[in-house]
């Protein structure tokens, strides 16, 4: 498990988008098909079915204080 510290500047509605870089080649690889080859995830662990989720399902809102958001990286096989 990491974890990760953001500071943010005012109480709002937030999303998270995280990629594994396997290679370390600073990019999100995808496959000759265009599916994702290194592993991804987003805020409210929003499915993803055909391109990227909207906003209105992975935002969260981080008021005052912690606000956590676990977030389970994808990986397709």
């Amino acid at each position: 498990m990491t974890e990760v510290c953001f500071w943010v500047p005012e109480p709002a509605y937030y999303a998270i988008a995280i990629y594994h870089d396997v290679n370390s080649d600073h990019d999100f690889n995808r496959t000759i098909i265009g599916m994702p080859a290194e592993g991804f995830g987003f805020s409210n662990n929003a499915p993803t079915r055909v391109g990227l989720p909207s906003f209105e399902s992975v935002r969260f809102r981080a008021g005052p204080g912690t606000t956590q958001v676990p977030i389970s990286m994808r990986y397709q096989r």
